[in-house]
């Protein structure tokens, strides 16, 4: 194809074509333009080469970048950078800084100073002036040969001329959201508290605020909301975790369910048999120990009871208001003459697991219910002898002493008056 040097030197006439004669190379004044069908397509000046536009367009101030892609869809303002090779390694947009004033030459930067960003700039109806948001790169502290650390920020503008840091990566590793210098894993600010320590070498998250502040777990109401305790060995060893199906607060340790908080507030360990029937606060299969109760004596009454349900209630209660079909209690003397002490050793172990061999004094259920005095005895679920109500018994040995009274004076009187004759 032959080159024409002839044309009016427009965009529709350039000065030099081929055979399409609105195809061509424009001159101008310390500029040059390249069109195609007519229209400038690339304009390169002594300054700026514009891609979309005859003329560069200023972005923060009055400063016109050297390199400008312009346009008004997507394609014509859209770069792209591609690779095509049979290897693992993608195409780079490298950003390069040094502190020598000589393009090519090299000194080392500082820390703080800025190896490259990236700038995001919206029109506010006159200029591009205000950044909306902004990513770069800064060299932080311990600069060296081959050696050059450096933190990522990310900027936003929440609504005045400058976008500000919200967002820092550092060069170990550590995420700040709020702050620019996190000292753990992950370190979210959203005001300081003005905590006047250091953070634990094991800490890996922090979510600090000056006032109330929540971590959210957030899921349908069918599904669960959970955090896990894992190690080497299991993922989820120990876990807290609440099912939105029915309520319930569920914990697991040893990769086992342990116990739950019901829905009505209920602190139920392992999984024993709930009575319904009756409210409760607190249901475990296995024993309660608690070591401060035992060194924290009393000399009042005992006034606690365990049915043979499980059930702890406050026992020991005499007020009438507590009582009715109140009657005359008819059994005395000859009941007590009934009764067989003994005196035994316990079957069960001991506090620490140890064997019980201490010996102790009493009576045996059995014998109390075999005799007919089935008030004082606690029965269990299949109605066996189970226990005795030690402390209503006081009734019983006080009708005793009643009676044995009454025979005392009959007695007392009778030798009063054989004495006297």
């Amino acid at each position: 194809m032959p080159i024409k040097i002839n044309g009016t030197n427009t965009a529709a006439n350039p000065s030099i074509t081929g055979d399409d004669t609105d195809t061509g190379i424009v001159y101008g004044s310390d500029q040059i333009d390249f069109s195609t069908g007519g229209t400038s397509k690339v304009t390169l000046n002594g300054t700026n080469l514009v891609l979309g536009n005859t003329t560069a367009v200023p972005v923060i101030g009055t400063n016109k970048p050297s390199l400008q892609v312009l346009g008004t869809n997507f394609p014509t303002s859209t770069m792209a950078l591609g690779r095509f090779a049979d290897d693992a390694n993608g195409p780079s947009l490298n950003f390069v800084k040094s502190r020598n004033g000589t393009i090519g030459s090299n000194t080392v930067v500082q820390s703080g100073d800025e190896l490259g960003k990236i700038r995001f700039s919206g029109s506010d109806g006159t200029d591009f002036d205000n950044v909306g948001a902004e990513v770069s790169a800064v060299v932080e502290s311990g600069v060296g040969a081959n050696d050059t650390p450096a933190s990522l920020l990310f900027k936003t503008n929440s609504g005045s001329t400058n976008a500000t840091t919200k967002m820092t990566l550092t060069s170990a590793g550590n995420l700040g959201i709020g702050t620019t210098s996190p000292s753990a894993a992950c370190e979210i600010i959203e005001s300081t508290s003005s905590r006047s320590y250091s953070l634990s070498g094991a800490t890996e998250l922090v979510v600090e605020r000056a006032s109330d502040v929540n971590l959210s777990l957030i899921t349908t109401n069918t599904h669960n909301s959970r955090i896990r305790f894992g190690d080497t060995d299991d993922e989820d060893a120990g876990a807290i975790d609440y099912d939105h199906n029915v309520n319930n607060l569920n914990f697991f340790t040893n990769a086992a369910f342990v116990g739950k908080i019901d829905s009505a507030g209920k602190l139920i360990m392992g999984t024993p048999t709930v009575n319904t029937s009756v409210a409760f606060s607190l249901v475990t299969s296995g024993r309660i120990q608690s070591d401060s109760t035992y060194s924290l004596t009393t000399s009042a009454s005992a006034n606690v009871h365990i049915g043979t349900n499980g059930l702890m209630r406050r026992a020991g209660v005499s007020s009438l208001k507590y009582k009715k079909d109140i009657a005359d209690a008819t059994w005395g003397l000859a009941d007590v003459l009934k009764l067989k002490p003994k005196t035994f050793k316990s079957n069960s172990l001991g506090d620490n697991g140890e064997t019980d061999d201490k010996t102790y004094a009493g009576f045996i259920a059995e014998d109390v219910h075999d005799i007919g005095l089935t008030n004082f005895v606690e029965y269990n679920d299949n109605n066996e002898p189970d226990s005795l109500s030690y402390g209503n018994m006081v009734a019983l040995m006080a009708k005793a002493i009643q009676e044995l009274n009454t025979k005392v004076t009959t007695l007392e009187t009778k030798v009063a008056a054989l004495e006297a004759a």
